[in-house]
C-alpha cells in the first residue's frame, strides 16, 4: 500500500514526539512524551531498544519500541498508532527482524487494543504462563501518593481522576530502566 515501515536502533524522538502529542488522551493519566522526554527515555546507554516505525508519504503515522531484556527476551515500552493494521504490521516486521523468544507488553491503558485483544497480537495473558509453569504470578501495579498521611483528596491529584483506578491510565513502561 502506501505505508512503509522502517526498522531502526535510532531513535527519532522529534517524529515521534511529534506523533504523541497528537495523540495524547486527554481524559487519562499519561506521560508527556515531547522530544526531549523521549530523547531522555531512550538515551540510557545499558538498554538496548529497536524502533518500528510506519510512514505514509514521508509522515510518521505509527511507531513502536521494544527493549531487550536479554537474548531474544523483549519488552514492548511504547507505541503510538492510529490504526490496529499499522500496529500488526510494526509487530510482524520486529518478529522477523528480531526473532523474540517472548514479548511483554507493558502498556498500562485498559483502552489499548493490544490489551483490549491480545490474542489478535500474538499475545497472552502472562499469568497463564506463569501459572503453569508453577512460578509466582505478575505483581500488581503499586500506586502511592507521596503523603505519609494520606486522604481521600490525595488520590485525585491529577485534573481530578482517581490515580487509583487503572481506567484512567495510558502510561507505557517508564520507571524499569536503571542507569
Amino acid at each position: 500500500g502506501d505505508t512503509c515501515i522502517i526498522l531502526s536502533t535510532e531513535c527519532k524522538a522529534v517524529e515521534m514526539g511529534h506523533l504523541a502529542q497528537n495523540k495524547i488522551p486527554e481524559d487519562l493519566i499519561s506521560v508527556f512524551s515531547d522530544d526531549k522526554y523521549i530523547n531522555w527515555r531512550y538515551a540510557n546507554p545499558h538498554s538496548q531498544y529497536f524502533f518500528a516505525y510506519c510512514y505514509r508519504r514521508e509522515e510518521l503515522i505509527a511507531y513502536l519500541v521494544l527493549k531487550r531484556i536479554s537474548g531474544r527476551k523483549y519488552d514492548l515500552v511504547d507505541s503510538q498508532y492510529g490504526e490496529e493494521k499499522h500496529l500488526k504490521l510494526m509487530l510482524r516486521k520486529m518478529h522477523k527482524w528480531l526473532n523474540p523468544l517472548y514479548i511483554i507488553n507493558w502498556i498500562v491503558n485498559q483502552n489499548d487494543v493490544i490489551n483490549q485483544h491480545p490474542s489478535k497480537f500474538g499475545f497472552i495473558d502472562l499469568n497463564l504462563i506463569l501459572n503453569r509453569m508453577s512460578k509466582f504470578k505478575k505483581p500488581p501495579f503499586l500506586i502511592r501518593t507521596t503523603k505519609v498521611c494520606q486522604q481521600e483528596r490525595d488520590w485525585k491529584i491529577i485534573e481530578g481522576k482517581d490515580m487509583r483506578n487503572i481506567a484512567n491510565w495510558s502510561i507505557n513502561k517508564v520507571i524499569a530502566d536503571e542507569i
